[in-house]
């Protein structure tokens, strides 16, 4: 339906382009252009938001194409494709260049704006952030190692000069660099912290906990966000950074939350079975690396495809190669990890966090794996919530996704991030549109 349609003025045939560009764009991408829950959210895509670039969602598709499906949805009739036998004349045109070899492809595109090519990509720097006295009173002065006071949290800036803040927290003992391929195509600003003590080249690791870790990260992103001026603010985290990333939303009481508008989580914990790298770190001795081995292989043994097995692997020896078998660092944090699960059995503590989060977030999104064990959990929770309601309200099916065909590290996808990303953004601002209340 074209947005003069939906408004209820007089139609012509530029309206049935645009109806034939939805038809385009659903063909290369897979997806509807415009999307919601009810009609009344439909409508208001079609007049009010910008589809994502085909391209974006799909950059196998010529740039030609992707140009020709954007004319055809333009909202402004005057603008869109004017007859039948103009875009019939573009799509032949294409067609013959596609045969010829003289098309572009989505890889090769400088000049779509959608992904950057290599010499249009971000450029990182890196900064620091000082753990001052007043930071380091937000710690457990229990166990403060004096060696945190006055030291620095590492982060990564793409340095691109827009309102909307998108930041990245990083999966158990990796650190910003896992992120910075998806930083360097961003179209927001884009920042990265590691986890202190993950540093790729720090000597000395000091252990803190999780909620340290989450202190941290809290007046990290209140300093970032003063300074960038963002009126939009989207956290990303994958693993152990999403189950951080609900942490950092659950503030204490005395204190004011931080500022997220939008939370993508990339295969949170639902339950203590899922937490496998976790609760294999944590029961590992110190002392005794002669014993590592059987657990990690018994991590290995939970891959259910050769692929998943090879990305397990790799990640293994990259953070052991990385910490050099001090893995007292990951430890304190896994066994912070794993302690909620273990006392309380089931969905409660999952439930918690989803909760909270929806109570603080308007726009969230907790994408999972297509793993088998994954998908059986999940079903768990979808009965126990229909005998129990452990999520205080029906199962939220548009909250909670699988991503067909992944696995866990799949998920980390740079084309794939940066769609959920944008699909965020638009969902912030649309919600604001509606709402009439800019930030």
């Amino acid at each position: 339906m074209s947005p003069e349609q939906v408004k209820g003025e007089a139609l012509d045939g530029r309206a049935d382009l645009f109806s034939f560009g939805t038809v385009l764009y659903e063909m290369a991408t897979g997806s509807p252009p415009f999307r919601g829950s009810t009609a009344g959210t439909i409508f208001a895509d079609i007049l009010h938001r910008a589809s994502i670039p085909a391209i974006r969602l799909n950059p196998d598709i010529p740039v030609s194409l992707d140009q020709a499906i954007s004319k055809a949805l333009e909202k402004d009739r005057d603008l869109r494709y004017q007859s039948a036998a103009e875009i019939r004349t573009d799509l032949q045109r294409f067609r013959r260049d596609l045969e010829s070899g003289r098309t572009s492809l989505g890889d090769d595109r400088k000049e779509s704006g959608t992904s950057a090519s290599p010499e249009t990509e971000n450029q990182l720097i890196e900064h620091r952030f000082m753990l001052t006295e007043r930071v380091c009173r937000k710690l457990n002065r229990a166990t403060l190692d004096p060696r945190v006071i006055g030291d620095h949290l590492h982060y990564v800036d793409n340095q691109v000069p827009s309102d909307v803040l998108v930041f990245f927290l990083h999966g158990l003992g990796l650190d910003h660099r896992d992120f910075e391929p998806i930083l360097k195509r961003l179209a927001y600003r884009g920042l990265s912290p590691t986890f202190h003590g993950c540093e790729p080249d720090r000597r000395e690791r000091v252990s803190l906990s999780l909620a340290d870790h989450v202190a941290i990260l809290r007046e990290w992103l209140r300093d970032v966000t003063q300074k960038v001026q963002a009126s939009t603010v989207v956290m990303v985290g994958f693993s152990l950074g999403a189950d951080t990333g609900f942490e950092l939303l659950l503030a204490p009481s005395e204190e004011p939350p931080p500022q997220v508008d939008a939370f993508l989580s990339l295969e949170c914990n639902l339950s203590f079975e899922t937490c496998l790298v976790s609760r294999v770190l944590a029961s590992i001795a110190p002392d005794q690396p002669d014993m590592w081995i059987g657990n990690l292989q018994r991590y290995g043994d939970t891959a259910a495809s050769l692929d998943e097995w090879l990305n397990i692997h790799e990640y293994l020896v990259k953070v052991l190669r990385k910490f050099h078998g001090d893995i007292g660092v990951l430890q304190r944090v896994t066994a912070d990890i794993v302690r909620p699960f273990t006392e309380k059995p089931g969905f409660e503590v999952f439930a918690r966090r989803l909760t909270g989060a929806r109570e603080r977030v308007p726009s969230l999104g907790l994408v999972f794996s297509d793993a088998s064990s994954t998908r059986t959990t999940l079903a768990r929770l979808k009965l126990e919530n229909l005998d129990r309601g452990v999520l205080a309200g029906e199962f939220p099916e548009g909250v909670i996704t699988v991503s067909p065909n992944t696995d866990h590290f799949d998920l980390m996808t740079t084309e794939r991030v940066l769609r959920q990303v944008d699909e965020l953004v638009v969902d912030v601002r649309e919600r604001r549109n509606l709402s009439g209340k800019p930030r």
